[in-house]
């Protein structure tokens, strides 16, 4: 099984789109997919259907549980979703519990040990990162196997990409030996016809990391759609097929 964190430097780049389509479509291939979203967005909840009730335990229980503790609520948390992938789900208050966070022992570790016991229950668990680079997304790519990045092919999201890169690589020395950033995701990309500057940001982009650029995932209104009504994207959608490269491409190179 593996372990995939799913970030970015800076949000509103497709990357709780990106962890909903590649599990939905994981499960669709016939793996067991748990979703992990540690964003305060809780995009990635919201968008799977995965409904908690009052009181049931939330990521933001399992990283400030009592250290050892973490495992049995995380098992707790989990929420199985019409999609058939399950979810540990996030919540709006998230942001203030990361600074909660600061206060405890060991803040940056607490995801990998929550995450020991379920990792031989699934093929792939795919943590959804907040839209910044805290202390939560260090435990993330601590908890992480290998790491994914996304971003659109604009001149500011791409300056991003090499913030994310540094950070991978510091947690790859301090603390995780075998992390490496794997892939980036071009999200958002307009049609062939979207302007010299789109054309030209992109070929920067796939210039510039060429062994790591997926195939790109056209703009397209189905996204917004999808996530209104709760559901990954029909597989009928073009977008769906990006995706569905994409995962093919993930799987190819033996990541996913």
């Amino acid at each position: 099984m593996s372990i995939i964190t799913l970030g970015n430097a800076a949000g509103s780049a497709g990357k709780s789109t990106s962890t909903v389509e590649l599990s939905a479509l994981s499960v669709q291939a016939g793996l067991s997919v748990l979703v992990v979203d540690a964003d305060a967005q809780a995009t990635a909840t919201k968008w799977l259907d995965a409904n908690p009730t009052p009181g049931h335990p939330t990521i933001a229980d399992v990283l400030l549980a009592p250290l050892g503790t973490g495992h049995d609520v995380a098992r707790r948390a989990i929420l199985h979703t019409p999609s058939g992938v399950d979810v540990i789900p996030s919540t709006t208050s998230l942001d203030g519990d990361a600074n909660r966070l600061l206060g405890v022992t060991s803040p940056e570790k607490r995801l990998k040990l929550a995450l020991t016991s379920l990792k031989q229950e699934y093929d792939l668990i795919i943590i959804d990162c907040p839209g910044a680079l805290s202390v939560i997304t260090v435990g993330a790519l601590i908890a992480a196997d290998k790491a994914v990045t996304v971003s659109v092919p604009t001149r500011k999201e791409i300056e991003g990409v090499p913030r994310w890169l540094q950070l991978v690589d510091e947690i790859r020395i301090a603390e995780n030996p075998t992390l490496e950033n794997v892939a980036i995701i071009p999200c958002m990309v307009p049609p062939s016809n979207g302007g010299k500057k789109y054309i030209e940001d992109m070929e920067l982009l796939t210039t510039q990391w060429p062994t790591q650029c997926t195939p790109p995932i056209r703009r397209s209104v189905d996204v917004p759609t999808a996530l209104a009504g709760h559901h990954p994207l029909p597989t009928t959608s073009k977008v769906s097929k990006d995706y569905e490269a994409v995962r093919v491409w993930l799987v190819d190179r033996g990541i996913l």
